[in-house]
Order: C-alpha cells, then sequence, then structure tokens
C-alpha cells in the first residue's frame, strides 16, 4: 500500500476509541500511520486495518454513509484524507489500483457476512437454532 507517513492532517485515538460508525456520513478517508484499527459489521468483524492501509475508503468516494464502524484496537494515529486530497492521491495509477483492490475486497467480506446473515435468519424462521 502507498506511503502516508508524509501527510499534514493527522488524529489520535486511544485504545477502544471509535473512529466512525455505521450510518453515519462519512467525508474522510483514514490511513493508518500507527496502531491497528478494527473494522466490524455490528458483531460481525470484517477486517483490521494497519500501518499504511487504509478505512473509510468507501463512504469518501461514493459520499454515502458509512458502511460499518472502526475502532481503535491499541493507541492508533491516522492521517486523514479529504476529498481534495484523495483526488491528488488517485492520480497516481499504483495508488488508484490499489484502492481498487481494498474497495473490493471490502465489498466481498460485506456481502459475504450479510449472505451468512441471511443464510442464519432463514434457518431460525423455520426452527433450526443457530449457535450465536
Amino acid at each position: 500500500m502507498f506511503d502516508f507517513s508524509e501527510e499534514k492532517n493527522y488524529r489520535s485515538y486511544k485504545a477502544g476509541e471509535t473512529i466512525f460508525t455505521v450510518g453515519e456520513r462519512g467525508y474522510d478517508m483514514y490511513a493508518v500511520i500507527e496502531g491497528e484499527i478494527e473494522i466490524r459489521l455490528g458483531s460481525n468483524y470484517i477486517s483490521t486495518a494497519r500501518e499504511n492501509e487504509v478505512l473509510g475508503e468507501m463512504a469518501l468516494i461514493d459520499q454515502k454513509d458509512r458502511t460499518a464502524t472502526a475502532y481503535a484496537v491499541k493507541d492508533s494515529t491516522v492521517a486523514v484524507i479529504c476529498e481534495d486530497r484523495f483526488r491528488e492521491l488517485v492520480k497516481d495509477p499504483d495508488f488508484a489500483v490499489d484502492m481498487m483492490r481494498v474497495v473490493s475486497s471490502r465489498l466481498r467480506t460485506e456481502m459475504r457476512i450479510k449472505r451468512e446473515l441471511s443464510h442464519e435468519a432463514s434457518l431460525r424462521a423455520v426452527g433450526i437454532s443457530v449457535a450465536s
């Protein structure tokens, strides 16, 4: 992934703090400079973003609400990437391809989780017990 250490806008989070919540409007993307950020959809784990990995990109790109919640697993520092800066970065073909891979991976994971939840709901509807 891209090196975000030269970015200008940073935020720090203590372990356990929320970076963003599902349903919130997203105007920025974040790149982990230090620490770990866990991304969840409800109680379902999606991924963990580590150094030079991004999160929050989907809401920035489509200007819709956040599709997941992100928490600092340990004390973390993130670079905050606004839309204007994102547009500059995406001019680099390597960055653009990396971003497409991130979005594709996240979409596949969220689709898998939603399928699993739907399957569990169908089983419960016909009286089959499902371990939570």
